[in-house]
């Protein structure tokens, strides 16, 4: 393993991963309640730690090339996977070919995660990889709200124009969705210069009151979908999806720190 890793950050990434595969099987009979518990904070997660990483950079031209190679390449791949993939299963299931091949091709383009009200008729969804492409923008806007004076009030607006937009009008490439994401990338950055994962930074009772704050949004509340742009319970929602990295990796922290202190006193 890497020693450079943090264990934390796989973990809880782990989690937020199987909460998004757990959302999608509703079919197979797991309960709405635990499905909205894991949708409360999976997907605001991935862009947390993202943001976590994120550096501060102007909005220069090596840096929009550094993260199309990463992010929009793997999109493009994914999408002619997608799109070989289901022309081929129309043989098998009689549907016509040609015609799938060019729904799935006009998806990509498009870029939805989702069909919403606003989309051009017959568009249809390509699915998961729109976190590419709304982490893609994302990252850009925050550079650019990093170069204001205002960053916070930036990334706010941003959100609150992704949210209040979203059914009036949907706009291709996961536009919107990463006006909304650009706010949690934020977080995340935030988190880090602010040292707030460094032993000792945050007290345990601080901690207890996060966890307790964080499972009381997590099961009355949820209904998160960053998808759709849908925050049913506004401020809770936002604040339930950004604590979830707080309380992970401070209790991993609290752990090792307690194996510390018993392997020194033995």
């Amino acid at each position: 393993m890497n020693d450079n890793r943090i264990a934390s950050f796989d973990i809880a990434k782990t989690i937020a991963l199987f909460g998004v595969l757990l959302g999608h099987t509703l079919f197979l009979g797991v309960p709405q309640s635990i499905v909205d518990f894991f949708y409360s904070f999976d997907m605001p997660l991935f862009f947390i730690v993202s943001g976590y990483f994120c550096k501060r950079e102007s909005l220069s031209r090596s840096f929009v090339f550094k993260n199309a190679r990463g992010l929009l390449i793997p999109y493009i791949f994914t999408s002619i996977v997608i799109i070989i993939c289901m022309t081929c299963r129309a043989f098998f299931v009689s549907d016509d070919p040609a015609k799938t091949a060019i729904g799935w091709t006009v998806a990509a383009l498009y870029g939805s995660g989702d069909y919403l009200p606003g989309m051009p008729t017959g568009v249809i969804a390509i699915g998961a990889i729109w976190y590419l492409l709304a982490l893609f923008w994302g990252k850009l806007l925050l550079v650019a709200a990093n170069e204001s004076k205002y960053p916070f009030l930036i990334v706010l607006a941003l959100f609150v124009v992704g949210v209040s937009t979203a059914d009036k009008v949907w706009l291709p490439l996961s536009i919107q969705p990463a006006l909304c994401a650009t706010l949690f990338i934020f977080v995340g950055q935030v988190i880090r210069e602010a040292g707030l994962l460094k032993p000792g930074s945050i007290h345990p009772l601080i901690w207890f009151c996060m966890l307790m704050t964080w499972l009381y949004c997590g099961a009355f509340f949820g209904q998160l979908y960053m998808v759709r742009n849908l925050y049913a319970h506004g401020a809770m929602d936002v604040i339930d999806g950004c604590l979830r990295i707080l309380v992970c990796h401070s209790f991993r922290r609290d752990c090792i720190a307690s194996d510390t202190y018993c392997r020194q006193a033995a």
